[in-house]
């Protein structure tokens, strides 16, 4: 069996409110860009636990994690 396919994050830039929880939870995955707006700067910066617990932590529930390999959505559920 091969390697599981990094997860898919998506960032609603419209929602985000730049709190900064997901950059200080998951620092290698998210930052926050010039526009004071998180983006994903690697989807593999750090173990996947790590990175839903960032996406867990936003109060806005701007951010989508989905299975790389199946798609499925594991933040919101």
């Amino acid at each position: 069996m091969g390697a599981m396919k990094p997860l898919k994050i998506l960032v609603d830039r419209d929602l985000c409110a730049a709190c900064d929880i997901c950059r200080e939870t998951a620092p290698n995955t998210f930052e926050i860009d010039a526009e004071a707006k998180a983006r994903v700067k690697n989807p593999e910066g750090d173990p996947r636990e790590t990175i839903l617990k960032g996406a867990e932590g936003c109060p806005m529930t701007a951010i989508t994690v989905l299975d790389g390999d199946s798609g499925a959505k594991l933040y919101p559920v």
